[in-house]
């Protein structure tokens, strides 16, 4: 499986590929009242509104010392809309080897944990933890971020 490596509070967490519809570097947004925790207000890309979801904020995790120009937001597709996810930084794109992840159920037992998370893979004995971003978001924030807004200023 092919997954782009991103950071956050110096720890790195992939997203797979194939939800993840591009990169932008890290801008201004407008804000949206009464959004999901975690959401910190929308952006425009081609004449759209997307919802910009700080992934640190949204993990329980603090954001590193990375400011400015190496912050990014990488837009993924979520079953009922699109999203920038706020990140430290991008690695690069990483394919795993077979065997390199291991189901989070496995390893850690922790039911909340296993919502974000779906697995963990090592890497050049390194831990890299693999996240879903259909399910960072529950269906009812997906359904409220998916009403139209105009696009932002």
């Amino acid at each position: 499986m092919d997954v782009l490596v991103v950071t956050l509070g110096g720890h790195a967490y992939a997203l797979p590929v194939a939800q993840v519809k591009g990169v932008l570097r890290d801008q201004a947004e407008a804000p949206l009242p009464q959004a999901p925790p975690g959401v910190t207000g929308l952006i425009a890309i081609r004449g759209r509104a997307l919802a910009v979801l700080d992934l640190g904020a949204r993990l329980g995790t603090e954001a590193g010392a990375a400011h400015g120009a190496a912050r990014r937001l990488v837009i993924v597709r979520l079953p009922r809309a699109f999203v920038a996810l706020r990140v430290d930084g991008i690695e690069g794109v990483v394919s795993l080897p077979a065997g390199a992840a291991r189901a989070v159920s496995e390893l850690v037992p922790i039911p909340c944990t296993r919502a974000y998370v779906t697995s963990i893979a090592y890497v050049n004995d390194r831990m890299i933890v693999v996240l879903d971003p259909a399910v960072l978001l529950s269906d009812d924030e997906t359904r409220q971020l998916a009403q139209p807004h105009p696009a932002a200023p």
